[in-house]
């Protein structure tokens, strides 16, 4: 079984992962990116990940580029 943060980083990737789909879905619901509306929940998806970009390195990709290079 996959130690502590290998998991921790795991669960926070799943959760990354549903986020993104769950705006992907947004997205399409409102027209997709060829409306104004689909367009403007692109830049806040966009948004979201640049302002979440450091705690998605430090919690999701370090751990997991760590326990990948560990072996």
């Amino acid at each position: 079984m996959a130690d502590k943060p290998v998991l921790k980083a795991a669960l926070h990737a799943l959760a990354t992962i549903d986020a993104i789909y769950q705006w992907v879905d947004r997205v399409d619901a409102a027209g997709g990116a060829t409306s104004l509306s689909g367009i403007a929940a692109c830049n806040a998806m966009l948004k979201s990940l640049r302002q979440n970009r450091p705690r998605i390195e430090a919690d999701i990709i370090a751990p997991l580029r760590k326990a990948m290079k560990d072996g």
